[in-house]
């Protein structure tokens, strides 16, 4: 493995290391997008078998943008956990079932 140009390190001290050859893609209506949740489909089947990958993505994309507007707004960082937390709330999960299955999804990710 070549020596990297860079150390990133983000918000929390952990070293970066972006390879985005490594990420799995997965087509979705024709669009090749990265998947970086490990498992998802079989997690939606469990908890949110109303809702498929797509549907989940693209509210976690919603999601997302709300989120960097608030950071851009307020100055804040905050945790990934949260954001599947929200997206999770949005699609109909209770507060305590998203709370706990965000962290799972977050540490999927």
């Amino acid at each position: 493995m070549a020596k990297p140009d860079v150390l990133v390190l983000d918000l929390f001290g952990t070293i970066v290391f972006f390879d985005a050859d490594r990420i799995p893609r997965r087509d979705f209506g024709g669009r090749m997008i990265p998947q970086t949740i490990g498992g998802l489909d079989e997690w939606l089947a469990e908890f949110l078998p109303q809702s498929d990958a797509a549907g989940f993505l693209a509210e976690l994309w919603r999601v997302s943008r709300a989120m960097l507007e608030e950071r851009k707004a307020g100055h804040l960082e905050f945790p990934s956990s949260l954001r599947f937390e929200r997206t999770l709330a949005a699609l109909g999960l209770d507060a305590a079932t998203a709370r706990r299955e965000a962290g799972e999804l977050s540490a999927r990710h």
